[in-house]
């Protein structure tokens, strides 16, 4: 015998072997679950006049509630909208100055030598010639405003 020893070998185990016919699992069988019966609403009992008058009270509350913070919000509505509207007048009276001295520059020339007659010059800026001459009026009028201490709420007023 040799010195060294050749190891034996073992031989390897491997698993048992699976039968190869298909094996047929059952499908689930769903449970029905009854449902329960709609539970029958017992009549609530007519609340006591008191009860009336003590929920009527507290509605009255939320409303008082809903009131003072509608009032806020239309308050501040309408301060901006007083500023907007002051400010419109503001650009309708810039408007009107610088439409007079428009008007004054065709006034001195002739459509001929301006190319253009007033009318069709004001509809070309998109606007109509009642409007450019209702600019005009509010920005001349602008002095009795101020001297009033009156700032109109809206053109149509200050054209007035």
């Amino acid at each position: 015998m040799s010195a060294t020893a050749t190891p034996t070998r073992r031989k390897a185990e491997h698993p048992p072997t699976v039968p190869a016919t298909p094996v047929t699992v059952p499908a689930p069988v769903e449970a029905k679950v009854e449902q329960p019966a709609p539970a029958v609403e017992q009549p609530k009992p007519e609340p006591t006049e008191e009860q009336k008058t003590e929920m009527r009270a507290a509605k009255a509350l939320e409303a008082q509630s809903d009131l003072k913070r509608l009032a806020d919000q239309i308050s501040g509505q309408n301060v901006h909208i007083g500023k907007i509207l002051s400010q419109a007048v503001d650009h309708a009276v810039m408007c009107g100055k610088y439409l007079d001295q428009a008007r004054e520059t065709f006034d001195e020339y002739t459509a001929d030598e301006l190319g253009t007659t007033w009318d069709d010059w004001v509809t070309a800026l998109d606007m109509t010639v009642q409007t450019a001459g209702r600019y005009r009026r509010i920005s001349r009028r602008e002095a009795d405003w101020k001297a009033a201490k009156f700032v109109p709420q809206s053109i149509e007023k200050a054209a007035e």
